[in-house]
């Protein structure tokens, strides 16, 4: 792969996790949307996608992307410090 200026191997992984990280959060997110149909109540266990590896599926994949813009960032500091700021915050829920 011919990487255009700028974009080194670390900022294509950066990017790979990102985007990872990102379609794993757009799926849960669907899923939790989809999860009850017009008017019913009552609680639910999400299904399918990550929800079968972790609890929290949308909140794993928003950890994923911050790490991912760790990584684009090339560990500076302020990327690193989200990075774990989030996963601090709402890894926990996400287990």
């Amino acid at each position: 792969i011919i990487a255009p200026a700028g974009l080194d191997a670390m900022c294509l992984v950066g990017l790979a996790i990102w985007f990872m990280g990102l379609c794993i959060n757009v799926d849960s997110d669907w899923r939790l949307r989809n999860l009850r149909r017009s008017g019913e109540s009552g609680y639910k266990i999400p299904r399918g996608g990550m929800f079968e590896l972790v609890s929290g599926a949308n909140f794993f994949g928003e950890i994923m992307e911050w790490c991912g813009y760790a990584v684009i960032a090339h560990g500076a500091m302020p990327g690193v410090t989200f990075a774990i700021c989030t996963a601090c915050n709402i890894g926990p829920r996400a287990l």
